[in-house]
């Protein structure tokens, strides 16, 4: 290759450099309480996503990479990405067999929808995916409300609560549960998944439901959103707390003599603390995973929350599942307080929030 050559060639491999550089955007200060995203494609806020495209033609080879807020593959030609706060667009490669390759991505602060080649699963809209392939249990709440003879669930409402199926707001489908609450308590509940007497039998599950909370005033007390009990015992730890906390401090909880807290609240809350409700309301996916063994994990938008993992070490005494409560207590003064929940999952093995 000539001196000219090889000029021309470092000029156009800087240029590249630095139009990836300039686009790219910046990483941000991740709020307390809007958890990051894994396996939607990265952190809450920009979705990041690495893409590169790699194209070879008669003029030899190019190569672009782009961290944008888009879920984009690897594919020859054109490869474009965008989204995230601030945005980018680049496109790289040149022409070459496979053709082109395009995703885009909205991104905000705290996250927003993706489309990519597969989708985003925390993306709100589209139809319901109830009943969802092998789970026992999966309700949209399309066709039945609770307390309706064709659903496997019951709304049980403190006074002053109410519970409805309705359209106000939904993750996917047409209709999701709507609950509101000035008083102590207002769940949706269950018992048909919970069929044997042993731990074995009813304590290996899964569970997956899409929440939007809403409050005039944080909780300050003890709360609950996702309880699993055994309402024929009367020990003390009959109540496995699977999601609820307190000092609006995300935790689980169960009661053994006093109540314990994964992970322990104090306060100030400890930097990286998932701090609930968010500052401002939008659709979650939560999953739980609890086994004989009395353990739990505790996902948030397809990320495990290692903080709120309980293993067999901590010897919390989990009752024997047999009913299972979502929706919204708390044990003092209650806020006025709203939410809905869709698509909720019960199964032996992981749903995930995508199905």
């Amino acid at each position: 290759m000539g001196l000219k050559s090889i000029s021309l060639s470092l000029l156009t491999s800087a240029a590249l450099t630095f139009l990836v550089g300039a686009c790219a955007p910046e990483p941000g200060d991740e709020p307390l309480g809007d958890f990051p995203r894994k396996d939607a494609g990265g952190a809450a806020g920009s979705n990041a996503a690495t893409a590169g495209g790699s194209a070879s033609g008669s003029a030899g080879t190019s190569t672009a990479g782009v961290s944008a807020g888009g879920n984009v593959g690897t594919a020859g030609g054109t490869l474009s990405a965008s989204g995230g706060s601030g945005g980018a667009s680049v496109s790289g490669g040149g022409s070459a067999t496979g053709g082109s390759s395009t995703a885009a991505g909205n991104g905000g602060s705290g996250g927003g929808s993706v489309a990519g080649a597969s989708g985003d699963p925390l993306a709100p809209g589209g139809p319901s995916k109830c009943p969802a392939a092998g789970a026992q249990l999966c309700d949209g709440f399309e066709t039945a409300a609770p307390g309706d003879a064709a659903s496997p669930f019951k709304f049980e409402l403190g006074s002053g609560s109410t519970g409805v199926v309705d359209a106000t707001k939904v993750f996917r489908g047409a209709k999701a549960v709507h609950l509101k609450t000035t008083s102590a308590q207002a769940f949706i509940t269950e018992t048909a998944t919970f069929t044997g007497t042993t731990a074995a039998t009813n304590n290996q599950t899964w569970g997956r439901l899409f929440i939007w909370f809403e409050t005039k005033a944080n909780p300050q007390s003890h709360d609950v959103f996702i309880r699993l009990e055994d309402p024929g015992s009367s020990l003390s730890s009959a109540q496995l707390h699977v999601a609820g906390g307190s000092r609006g401090q995300l935790a689980a909880e169960i009661r053994s003599g006093s109540d314990l807290y994964k992970p322990k609240i104090v306060e100030p809350a400890p930097a990286g603390r998932v701090l609930f409700p968010l500052a401002t309301p939008k659709w979650q996916c939560w999953e739980w995973h609890t086994t004989p063994d009395n353990t739990l994990e505790f996902y948030i938008d397809g990320q495990l929350y290692e903080p709120m993992s309980v293993v067999a070490a901590d010897k919390w005494p989990f009752p024997i599942f047999k009913k299972l409560y979502l929706g919204f207590m708390q044990f003092g003064t209650t806020p006025a307080t709203e939410l809905w929940i869709d698509e909720v999952a019960l199964s032996a093995t992981r749903v995930g929030c995508g199905n």
